[in-house]
Order: structure tokens, then sequence, then C-alpha cells
């Protein structure tokens, strides 16, 4: 049991220095001042970290595969000619793909 414990908290803080690191090399280098293994390391940061990991960037991922999956099984539940339906769903419709245009249209006219 406290094998198993010793690896979720070394993994645990892996993942916490990486979301720090700069880049890849500034990690590699953090986890070798600690004494941690690379392959600790995630190795990419819009995977889920560690299995139940919560942080937001992890339930975002989920809740869009899941999303994507029940939109697969049941096309009608895709919300069309809204940005939501574009991005989270990624249909590209006529209809969803003019309202992110318009979205992204009023966004630059509002940084300008």
């Amino acid at each position: 049991m406290s094998a198993r414990v010793n690896l979720s908290t070394r993994r645990r803080a892996a993942v916490a220095v990486c979301d720090r690191a700069v880049d890849a090399a500034d990690a590699a280098t953090l986890l070798a001042a600690l004494g941690l293994d690379q392959s600790l390391r995630p190795v990419r940061r819009r995977v889920p970290h560690v299995a139940g990991c919560v942080c937001q960037s992890c339930r975002s991922l989920i809740s869009t595969q899941n999303a994507r999956a029940a939109a697969a099984a049941d096309p009608s539940i895709v919300p069309h000619g809204t940005v939501n339906g574009y991005d989270r769903y990624k249909c590209r419709c006529d209809g969803c793909k003019g309202a992110r245009s318009e979205y992204d249209a009023r966004r630059r006219g509002a940084v300008r």
C-alpha cells in the first residue's frame, strides 16, 4: 500500500513541477533536482494528468470529450448555428461556421 501512495505522491509532485515549468527542458531540470523520475512527467498538458485529476483543464477536456461522444450517438443534441456547436461539438455546418465567424469579427472589433 505504501508503494502505491508513494508513487501517487511522486506523480502529483511531478505534475505540479511540470505545470510551473517554462518548457520541457526546465521541467526536466526541476524533476532531476528533486530526484523525481522523468517517466512521471506528463507528455502533453491537454491529456488528463492522472486518473481522477480535478484541475480545471482536465475537467474541461473530459467534459468536451463526453459532449462529443454524446453528439456522435445523438446528433440532434448539437446546438446548430451557435459558437458552442462549432467549438465544443466540432460542428462545421454553415450555421455554426457563420456564428463563429460573427463572434470572431465582434472580438476583433472590440480589440481595435
